[in-house]
């Protein structure tokens, strides 16, 4: 095979630097999307809660729960549930062991008893803690037999929750997922740009079959 110029090598380099690219960032787009979509609901639904009724209540249990979860390390880092680890690419997956607060609490609508186990409106991954005394700090604010303000939606009373309204949590988290998915969208057309350019320029992708 002869050998290319130094101009069609760099053509071939940007078409298939594009490609790679457009198809990594593409499809890690894809799934953001799916993750930032959860995320808005979320943020509307603890929007709406902040005008939700509220009601004295008293807290049946209050423990520390410890779960396995797997953490993903890439260029958009989280947390999501699920099995083992995997490592692939530039993506690394490893089960760990978390924390997170359990509480069980008891509230009257109406004549009606109820009871709930959500402190907040959020998803699982930033409810987990590698820190069992950080949980344990944050279920002080509910011992066992004691009162607290519940807040429940009055078209149904049996939402309810602890911690009502968009928290620093939830806000910063949209944030989070949003610049992380604008950053993979503008890898996506920086990928499509190299990709014309060096077709453009004659580049081609060798195919020794």
């Amino acid at each position: 095979m002869p050998e290319l110029d130094p101009a069609q090598q760099r053509a071939n380099n940007q078409l298939l630097a594009g490609w790679v690219t457009m198809i990594i960032c593409g499809v890690l787009s894809f799934a953001m999307f799916g993750k930032l979509g959860c995320e808005i609901r979320d943020y509307r639904a603890a929007r709406q809660s902040a005008t939700w009724s509220a009601v004295k209540g008293r807290v049946l249990e209050a423990t520390v729960l410890k779960e396995k979860f797997v953490r993903s390390r890439s260029t958009g880092s989280g947390t999501t549930r699920g099995g083992g680890g995997v490592t692939g690419g530039s993506t690394s997956t490893s089960v760990e062991w978390g924390y997170k607060p359990h509480v069980r609490y008891r509230y009257q609508v109406s004549g009606r008893t109820y009871e709930g186990q959500r402190i907040e409106l959020t998803l699982g991954w930033d409810m987990h803690s590698s820190g069992k005394r950080r949980v344990e700090h944050r279920l002080a604010s509910y011992p066992v037999g004691g009162t607290v303000t519940v807040y429940y939606n009055p078209k149904k009373p049996a939402e309810s929750l602890l911690i009502k309204g968009v928290t620093t949590e939830r806000a910063s988290g949209l944030w989070f997922f949003s610049i992380i998915t604008a950053l993979f969208l503008l890898g996506t057309g920086i990928g499509f740009w190299l990709r014309a350019k060096g077709k453009a320029a004659g580049g081609f992708i060798e195919n020794d079959g």
